[in-house]
């Protein structure tokens, strides 16, 4: 895995999530990259997001996770507006600042 990754939680089978923890944590990094189910063309996809002050993570009625933020385009990264996720599986952080950090130690 690329070292500017960092996994934030999410598995498919985990029994809970703190809505409270994750708003948090994904506030707090640069980007993320979600990984979901797309119901539409029925195959697992990839988009990479940030999390903003209009942002928000809660439990939907049907009992899954819903995180809502702003996408980016999987192509041109330019942003696409606010999406809603479900049926999500998994979420990577990217911290630029931990980048940065890291290339100055080696130096």
């Amino acid at each position: 895995m690329d070292k500017r990754y960092t996994e934030l939680t999410i598995e498919a089978n985990d029994e809970l999530i703190c809505c409270d923890t994750l708003t948090q944590e994904l506030g707090v990094c640069d980007m993320f990259k979600i990984h979901f189910h797309h119901k539409g063309n029925k195959r697992n996809q990839v988009r990479r997001a940030f999390f903003d002050d209009k942002s928000k993570v809660w439990i939907t009625k049907q009992n899954k996770l819903a995180v809502c933020c702003v996408a980016l385009d999987e192509h041109s990264r330019e942003i696409v507006g606010y999406r809603t996720f479900t049926d999500i599986f998994k979420i990577e952080s990217i911290n630029f600042k931990s980048i940065t950090q890291t290339s100055e130690e080696l130096h």
